[in-house]
C-alpha cells in the first residue's frame, strides 16, 4: 500500500500574518457542533501539535477554553508522557501557572497532583524541583502558602516514608 496524501491549510505571509479559522456550527435548540482532531492509528500513533509562533518580542499566546479540559495520551505498550514546557526566553524565564477556579458562592476549586498506579510494580513518584544555575551560588526556591498543610504517606504492603532535609550550604547561611 502506499504513502497516503495529506492535507495542508496555510495561511499567506505577509507584514501581518493570516489567520486559519475552524468553527463548528451553533445549535439554537440543542448541543453545538464539535472540532475533532485525531492523530492517525499505526505501529507508531500519529501526532496532534499545537505551537505557537516564535518571536523577537512575545511569541504567540495560546488560549484553550471551555467548562471541562481533559488531556490524555493514547494507549502505549511502553509508556505516554504529556509534556507542558514554557518557553525559552533570553532575559527571564517563562512561567506556568496552574490555578484553580474561584468560587463567588462555594468551596473554591482544587488542584489534584497524582501519580498513576500500578497493578503489578511500584506506583508512580511526583518529583517538585527547583533548578539550581552554573553561575549563582543557589537555586530557586519552593515555597508552600496555606492555612494549612498537611503530609501524609499513602497506605501501601511496603509503608511509605516521609522525609524532609536541607542541601549543603555553600557559604556561612544553612
Amino acid at each position: 500500500v502506499a504513502d497516503a496524501g495529506g492535507i495542508a491549510l496555510q495561511a499567506g505571509d505577509g507584514n501581518i500574518g493570516g489567520d486559519v479559522s475552524i468553527h463548528s456550527g451553533a445549535s439554537t435548540a440543542s448541543t453545538g457542533g464539535s472540532v475533532v482532531l485525531e492523530g492517525g492509528k499505526g505501529g507508531v500513533g500519529g501526532s496532534i501539535n499545537l505551537s505557537t509562533g516564535d518571536s523577537a518580542d512575545d511569541s504567540g499566546k495560546l488560549d484553550v477554553t471551555s467548562a471541562d479540559i481533559s488531556v490524555e495520551t493514547g494507549k502505549s505498550a511502553s509508556g505516554s508522557s504529556v509534556s507542558i514546557v514554557s518557553g525559552n526566553s533570553r532575559n527571564l524565564g517563562n512561567n506556568i501557572r496552574i490555578s484553580g477556579g474561584s468560587s463567588e458562592l462555594g468551596t473554591g476549586g482544587s488542584i489534584f497532583v497524582t501519580s498513576g498506579q500500578s497493578q503489578a510494580s511500584v506506583g508512580g513518584s511526583i518529583l517538585i524541583q527547583s533548578q539550581m544555575t552554573a553561575i549563582a551560588p543557589s537555586g530557586g526556591s519552593i515555597q508552600m502558602l496555606s492555612r494549612a498543610a498537611h503530609f501524609r504517606t499513602g497506605s501501601a504492603r511496603n509503608v511509605g516514608h516521609l522525609s524532609a532535609s536541607v542541601g549543603e550550604s555553600l557559604n556561612s547561611a544553612g
